[in-house]
């Protein structure tokens, strides 16, 4: 359902997931600093999911909310956090400098 106004619940929700994340994040790329060169971006993202999804469960049941939430809002939650972390992650840890693919030295024209 589309709602055009936040309850003050969804905002503390919210900053809640952004202080999670850039918490977990930051500690997840010193962790995985030296292994992440060894991996393509595919297996570093699984790798951070699997790793940060017990830290996100710990992280949220030590924080508590005013309410309690149930469980689909639970996992929507930590799941929020996960994507978000690795996409963080593999931003950071994945981003390299950008090769330049070299000219070929025989034009087109004369290689057909």
């Amino acid at each position: 359902m589309l709602r055009l106004f936040k309850t003050s619940d969804e905002d503390e929700h919210d900053v809640l997931v952004r202080q999670i994340t850039e918490r977990l994040a930051v500690q997840m790329i010193v962790d995985l600093n030296q292994a992440a060169e060894r991996m393509s971006p595919a297996e570093l993202r699984g790798y951070v999911r699997a790793r940060s999804r017990a830290l996100v469960r710990q992280d949220f049941q030590a924080a508590g909310f005013g309410k309690p939430l149930s469980t689909n809002e639970r996992q929507e939650q930590e799941t929020r956090v996960v994507e978000r972390i690795a996409h963080e992650v593999v931003r950071s840890l994945a981003a390299g400098p950008i090769s330049t693919i070299p000219l070929p030295h025989v034009s087109m024209r004369k290689a057909a």
